[in-house]
């Protein structure tokens, strides 16, 4: 397939046939996908995976190719890389000439780790401002279990706008608002407040140290994320310092923003959420939730 006749159609971005379209009741058992999924690392795990594929010009798999705009777009085709991770699907990144927007569609596009593996099928589009980052996700997420568990896929979907901004050099979301969703259970609406990316400072997946998450299905549940020896976290007013919501006309040059980098030390940099305390209907689980699904950084270190 030729460079200049690749054509990847946009992908479809609504609600997928596997979640019913109506609110679910909020149960212990379904809430830790509901965090999985209303993770605010979503959309950064889904285009810095595309953006790390970018810099990695010596890999042949997955395949890249130059668009004619001067995109890419990355063919998995189930090739296997050299670390093991398997690949899937097809992903295409397009820029903005004049607002720098980038807008990342997705096929299928995903690996395996047979640890957090996932696929994913929609659009993450992100606008670069001067205080921070506006991303704007509709994708449906397929979970794929690892294969030691005996557990099968399962099909997630998020549609959220979120405003990120950088606190004493933490990303966090300074609020991200919308709706999730879960096979063969419903959807729910998401509203999450300060709450760090915990992907970018090499903790678990939605184990940051900090915040707050909330869900409305037929019923409420909320979570808040703490650690021992908490931190000073960012002010409940970002207002002029931080608050990116403010700032969709105030673009970044895209070329001169150095992204937040993954890390991949045995030990995290940053600290790490140790318990996930949830109420729901405002009565406490009493005990921090584990999550039952987990989505992988597909980049592990080979040493």
């Amino acid at each position: 397939m030729s460079t200049l006749s690749l054509v990847l159609l946009a992908a479809c971005a609504g609600l997928p046939a596997e979640v019913p379209d109506s609110p679910g009741e909020i149960t212990a058992a379904v809430l830790p996908d509901l965090v999985t999924i209303g993770s605010v690392d979503l959309p950064w795990l889904l285009w810095l995976t595309t953006a790390q594929l970018s810099a990695d010009g010596w890999r042949d798999c997955p395949e890249a190719f130059e668009q004619e705009d001067g995109g890419l777009t990355f063919l998995g085709n189930d090739c296997v890389d050299s670390t093991g991770v398997q690949w899937f699907g097809s992903a295409s990144v397009s820029v903005d000439a004049t607002s720098g927007r980038q807008v990342l569609t997705l096929q299928d596009f995903g690996a395996n780790d047979n640890v957090g593996g996932w696929t994913a099928k929609g659009q993450v589009a992100v606008t670069i401002t001067t205080n921070g980052y506006l991303m704007d996700t509709t994708v449906a997420v397929t979970s794929l279990a690892p294969a030691t568990d005996g557990g099968s896929p399962l099909v997630l979907w998020a549609d959220t706008t979120a405003a990120y901004t950088t606190y004493d050099d933490v990303v966090y979301a300074d609020r991200s608002d919308g709706q999730i969703g879960v096979e063969a259970w419903g959807t729910a609406e998401v509203t999450a407040r300060l709450v760090p990316v915990s992907l970018l400072i090499d903790c678990g997946w939605a184990s940051p140290f900090a915040g707050r998450v909330g869900f409305t299905g037929t019923n409420e549940a909320s979570v808040t994320f703490s650690s021992g020896g908490l931190p000073e976290g960012p002010p409940a007013d970002t207002g002029d310092t931080g608050d990116t919501a403010d700032t969709a006309a105030d673009t970044d040059d895209t070329d001169d923003t150095d992204l937040p980098e993954i890390d991949d030390d045995d030990e995290p940099d940053g600290v790490c959420g140790v318990c996930r305390d949830a109420t729901i209907d405002g009565v406490s689980l009493e005990e921090c939730i584990d999550l039952t699904r987990t989505l992988s950084w597909p980049f592990p270190a080979p040493y």
